[in-house]
């Protein structure tokens, strides 16, 4: 099978279809056109039997360690209890509903697809010319600028090698534990739409990532895709599914693409 399989929607639903069609080696697409994860919650309960099919995946355990563990229900009519149910006796492993916030449940979905080598796009509308857009993504010094990791450490040190803009671009950067250590290198540049570079982590954890940021005129205003594919080595896989990966990279990506939108628009 060549052509991925297109899922829209990043919510619970589509990034569980996408572990388990990553699990069995079929390429996918995952898009969502919100720029972050929901912080609403339209459910709060994992049941048994889901749990057991996280559980194949390998990402049972930290859901568990994140929720709560509703053992039973019981039902009121007013002030008085009239029925109590237990799930004690669940014939399963997982012997309670899981209660747990939908944005934590897709945090840990996400990191899981992530783990297994699939991949996740964030994208957000600027207002401004695919040129105007391009002319930031495409030169690495300028990435300092929007880049959610210098924010995190503006003392860490930065370096530069290669031409100033497009292929064979290098960044590295070297800082306090919050953003570690690591280098970009462009790789492809097509004008005005596509920058795709490799992204190497080298601290906390080693890991190697394609990294693409994609520019598409619409209407008057440019819809800028940050999209991240990669296979992690062993220690980053029980990092992602153990620690908050909102706190590394995730919401790293969800906050560069925020600034560079403010960059932007404020004609810098």
């Amino acid at each position: 099978m060549t052509n991925p399989i297109l899922i829209v929607g990043a919510g619970p639903v589509g990034l569980a279809m996408a572990c388990e069609l990553v699990r069995y080696r079929l390429p996918l697409r995952i898009v969502d056109k919100a720029p972050a994860r929901t912080d609403k919650s339209k459910a709060l309960a994992v049941w048994p039997r889901t749990l057991e099919l996280l559980e194949r995946s390998g990402s049972a355990d930290a859901f568990a360690a994140a929720g709560l563990h509703g053992r039973g229900a019981c039902a009121y009519a007013g002030r008085e209890p009239i029925a109590h149910v237990s799930f004690d006796t669940l014939a399963s492993r997982f012997r309670y509903v899981l209660l747990i916030p939908q944005s934590e449940t897709e945090r840990l979905l996400e990191a899981q697809l992530v783990a297994l080598g699939g991949t996740v796009e964030r994208s957000v509308d600027v207002h401004a010319t695919p040129e105007r857009v391009f002319a930031h993504l495409n030169s690495l010094h300028r990435f300092t600028e929007w880049s959610p990791w210098q924010r995190m450490d503006p003392s860490m040190q930065t370096t530069f090698e290669g031409p100033e803009s497009g292929v064979g671009a290098r960044y590295s950067w070297r800082g306090n534990d919050k953003v570690g250590e690591g280098r970009m290198t462009i790789t492809e540049s097509a004008a005005n739409s596509v920058v795709a570079i490799n992204l190497e982590f080298l601290k906390p954890w080693e890991a190697n990532n394609r990294v693409e940021w994609r520019v598409a005129a619409n209407g008057d205003s440019s819809h800028v895709t940050w999209v991240m594919t990669g296979k992690q080595a062993f220690m980053m896989k029980v990092f992602t599914l153990f620690m908050d990966m909102d706190k590394v990279v995730g919401a790293d990506f969800e906050r560069g693409l925020q600034n560079l939108k403010q960059l932007v628009e404020a004609g810098h």
